[in-house]
């Protein structure tokens, strides 16, 4: 199961998105930022949501292997998309999710190469 916690409760913004799973909760991190939200996870332990970057702009992510990945970086140079909040991943690592392609909010589906 994934989710957010409060992780200080004196600043409203300290938010984080955790996994918890066997029992113990996992703390994900964020991307910089103060907060974080997770909203999906896979059979296979990936977890995607959104996350506050140093300057609080909020981006998409995908966490697996103990770490947080930007899914912008992933995306090609000059591609004009911001990816906002990864919701979904499938067993197939299939992401989806709504970004900004040249200042209009989309869906967006991104497939793993293989």
């Amino acid at each position: 199961m994934v989710g957010t916690s409060e992780v200080n409760s004196e600043s409203p913004e300290s938010i984080h998105a955790f996994l918890w799973q066997n029992g113990k909760v996992t703390d994900l991190g964020t991307l910089g930022g103060p907060a974080s939200f997770a909203a999906a996870i896979n059979a296979a332990g990936q977890v995607v949501g959104g996350a506050n970057t140093r300057n609080r702009d909020i981006h998409a992510f995908l966490w697996e292997q103990g770490r947080m990945i930007d899914l912008n970086t992933r995306l090609p140079s000059g591609s004009e998309w911001r990816l906002i909040q990864a919701t979904g991943i499938n067993a197939r690592g299939q992401i989806v999710g709504v970004g900004s392609y040249r200042g209009h909010l989309h869906g967006f589906l991104l497939t793993p190469r293989r």
